[in-house]
């Protein structure tokens, strides 16, 4: 068993790059495949800034803890009529990400 100092350099990563503020210009991380890490360093500025969230539900009466997810409706032009996670892009409204994420499962659920 690892002692708390001794993390993974990876779970390392993740944990500084998802605890930094919400105003820090955090770098990305970097994909393990070097071909799909240039692919998508290539083509970061195109990407549009989006969140999900998972809600997690859990019942005293279930043992088990469950996710919800969406269908997305037949009627949209892209992925219509696939089960998703509540999420999409982030607007001028949202003050952060977390914004986004919550105003669009508002949304969806």
């Amino acid at each position: 068993m690892k002692n708390s100092t001794s993390i993974d350099p990876v779970v390392g990563k993740l944990l500084d790059y998802f605890s930094r503020q919400q105003g820090d210009n955090p770098s990305q991380i970097a994909h393990p495949d070097p071909l799909l890490d240039k692919l998508v360093r290539d083509r970061f500025d195109r990407f549009r800034e989006a969140a999900v969230l998972i809600p997690v539900m859990h019942s005293h009466e279930a043992s088990e803890s469950k996710i919800v997810l969406t269908v997305r409706s037949d009627q949209v032009s892209s992925h219509a009529g696939q089960i998703s996670l509540p999420g999409g892009t982030r607007e001028s409204v949202d003050q952060s990400i977390i914004d986004t994420a919550l105003r669009e499962s508002e949304e969806e659920i």
